[in-house]
């Protein structure tokens, strides 16, 4: 029996590939914005230890350059926290498109994978045909010779 070959084996292993560094591609827009958003952390935790020492600090003697100096560190860590806050959109938006492109790429391997269990059903079902004709044909020629085997033709003893 002949052997089942896809002949678009080729594309499906690109298109596995494709799939693959799709995945690839997100992960790392992924691991992106998880070091924003454990960096944004770290800068509110920062801003609120900050406030939590200006606060203590009111206790007593405070001079203006004290005040001065913690207003603009947290202006400075405001900033910041803004500009990673602007960084993540950005990326979230680049995740997004990435994951779109991702789904493509699945969808693509599983028409390809699809279309190869189609072929490979039809395949086995035309190679099933082809045994069940060469059987057929074996049973009517042994069917035959049978009847030529016997005593005479079937058509002598009729006579």
């Amino acid at each position: 029996m002949a052997r089942f070959a896809f002949r678009f084996e080729a594309i499906l292993k690109l298109r596995h590939n494709e799939r693959d560094a799709a995945r690839l591609y997100v992960a790392e827009a992924q691991r992106a914005l998880d070091i924003l958003d454990e960096r944004i952390a770290e800068l509110q935790q920062d801003r609120q230890r900050t406030r939590e020492e200006a606060g203590r600090a009111m206790v007593g003697h405070v001079t203006v350059e004290q005040l001065l100096s913690r207003g603009r560190y947290d202006l400075q860590l405001d900033a910041e926290q803004r500009d990673l806050v602007m960084q993540r959109r950005q990326i979230e938006v680049e995740v997004e498109r990435r994951r779109q492109r991702l789904t493509v790429a699945e969808q693509e391997c599983r028409k390809l994978e699809r279309l190869r269990e189609i072929t490979a059903e039809r395949f086995e079902a035309e190679q099933l045909r082809v045994q069940q004709d060469a059987l057929d044909e074996l049973a009517t020629l042994r069917a035959a010779r049978r009847g030529t085997a016997g005593s005479g033709s079937t058509w002598e003893k009729e006579s």
